[in-house]
């Protein structure tokens, strides 16, 4: 809709693959290898949005108009979930209708969106604290995250993880796990990438 604004109709955010996958190639060098298939599903995305936007009287029909606040809320919901029409030309369009209740209309609409998360939680197989253990079918305390207030901290080896078994020695070319006590570092989660640093012990640094 910003780019709508500003005069560009057609399909563009997938021309910017190549851009974003050079700003990431740190923490992400992989994009680089796919960023022409990203690109293609970023355009299969602007197509169907474009689409329903081109859609909009055909998809606006299907708010029942002379029904109550609830019917009309949850035929609003489902235009926004269902189709991702954007909210505000949903509303910009019931305002020229000359609907009444807006504010009650978009309580129901916020409560659904309200119902539909906790069904998502609830559902969600990643349960827990990022810095949980148990997942790791071990039985150890969770981490204690300290990076809100520390980027360095003393720690304790809980437990040294190799192909998710625990092991009590590890060779230079090994790929393998450190779990401890508390940890300045945060995981990667939600698509941010996680901290990255050193671990020092001794003369030994990884």
């Amino acid at each position: 809709m910003h780019l709508r604004a500003l005069g560009i109709n057609e399909p563009f955010l997938n021309k910017l693959a190549p851009l974003v996958a050079l700003v990431m190639r740190v923490p992400y060098p992989d994009l680089k290898d796919k960023q022409e298939d990203i690109a293609l599903v970023i355009l299969n995305e602007e197509n169907n949005f474009v689409n329903i936007l081109n859609s909009s009287e055909v998809l606006f029909a299907k708010i029942p108009l002379d029904a109550d606040v609830e019917e009309i809320g949850a035929a609003v919901f489902k235009l926004h979930d269902t189709y991702g029409f954007p909210s505000d030309e949903i509303e910009k369009w019931l305002k020229k209708q000359k609907v009444n209740n807006l504010a009650a209309i978009a309580g129901v609409v916020s409560r659904k969106f309200e119902e539909q998360r906790q069904r998502s939680k609830s559902q969600s197989n990643m349960k827990g604290d990022v810095f949980d253990t148990k997942s790791l079918g071990i039985n150890i305390n969770a981490t204690k995250f300290v990076g809100y207030e520390e980027n360095s901290c003393q720690a304790n080896i809980l437990t040294i993880l190799k192909d998710g078994k625990e092991v009590n020695e590890i060779l230079a070319e090994d790929s393998f796990e450190v779990v401890l006590d508390q940890t300045p570092f945060y995981a990667e989660s939600g698509g941010q990438v996680g901290d990255t640093g050193k671990l020092i012990s001794g003369s030994n640094v990884f």
